[in-house]
């Protein structure tokens, strides 16, 4: 976007609160931001299985996307789960919530929901 006249910024828009980038740059963004492109392609019926590095890395991830996913879209709109297999495997699981598609519906990337302020 190119900046013109006096003001040293362009318009404000508005984008969907999810679209933006946590305030402490954290490392699970990248990854919340797939999932939640994901979902909204995924049945309800189905889940996201990932697999994980470790146990710990499995933790950090179950934590860290479970506080994104609750700040960005609410409570109840996505549940991650997560489970140390009997072969070692550390596997991620999210699913929509009971919540997903109700009134506070989690934002779809499109140009029609950006709102122009001039």
């Amino acid at each position: 976007m190119t900046i013109n006249g006096s003001k040293p910024w362009s318009k404000v828009v508005e984008i969907p609160a999810a679209e933006m980038p946590p305030l402490s740059g954290g490392q699970w963004f990248a990854l919340f931001r797939e999932l939640l492109k994901r979902l909204e392609e995924t049945p309800s019926s189905a889940a996201l299985a990932i697999t994980m590095r470790d146990e710990k890395t499995l933790k950090s991830a179950r934590f860290n996307l479970s506080r994104l996913f609750t700040e960005r879209l609410g409570s109840d709109h996505v549940v991650v789960s997560s489970e140390m297999t009997a072969h070692g495997e550390a596997i991620l699981y999210v699913r929509r919530g009971a919540a997903w598609g109700n009134s506070a519906k989690p934002p779809r990337k499109s140009k029609s929901s950006v709102k122009d302020y001039e």
